[in-house]
């Protein structure tokens, strides 16, 4: 596996499960306006959502030197490459992302 490839599964994980918790968040809002659920329960959905979003930009680390790359993490993708260019070397210890994640730092 490469390192962009890890970082990515990261970060599409904590998009994934932020993107739930803010459709359950709306979802819990509309059913406690309908007195269905408690007012206080949105509450876990929205802390779920802000502890997402937190960890978008500290919990994802560069293998190699473990400097913070959430705020890149984004970037990975080739999307729009029109737009903005792919990032594809670590900004820290400048490793490539398209290498494997199990060799050594020389």
């Amino acid at each position: 596996m490469t390192i962009r490839a890890l970082i990515l599964r990261r970060y599409d994980r904590l998009v994934l499960i932020g993107f739930g918790c803010w459709l359950s968040a709306g979802a819990l809002i509309i059913a406690s306006q309908a007195r269905v659920v408690p007012d206080w329960l949105v509450f876990v959905p929205v802390a779920g959502f802000v502890a997402c979003a937190l960890s978008l930009f500290f919990a994802i680390r560069c293998p190699r030197c473990r400097g913070s790359f959430g705020h890149l993490a984004g970037y990975l993708k080739p999307r729009l490459a029109f737009i903005r260019r792919p990032v594809n070397y670590c900004p820290y210890c400048g490793v490539s992302l398209d290498e494997p994640v199990a060799a050594s730092p020389d």
